[in-house]
């Protein structure tokens, strides 16, 4: 039993790499190599955060990142 959770235990941090491995590289496609990787990084990690949540997949909202990697968000008129 230990060696079969083992296994699964593998399986899911295998995928974490793989998921990891796969932002990195979008990240890297999009900004290329700046300083500033961190924040694009963090910027996919929640595009995907709000798309998988509950909400999003029962309405069919769809989070999407601008084309633009130096977009920069609306400000709210005061």
């Amino acid at each position: 039993m230990a060696d079969r959770s083992q296994k699964a235990l593998n399986t899911v941090f295998a995928g974490c790499e793989l998921y990891n491995d796969a932002i990195g590289q979008e990240a890297l496609a999009r900004a290329g190599n700046t300083p500033q990787i961190k924040g694009i990084v963090h910027e996919l990690l929640f595009r995907d955060q709000q798309n998988l949540g509950a909400d999003g997949l029962i309405r069919g909202n769809v989070t999407q990142l601008s084309k633009n990697p130096t977009a920069h968000g609306i400000a709210s008129a005061r």
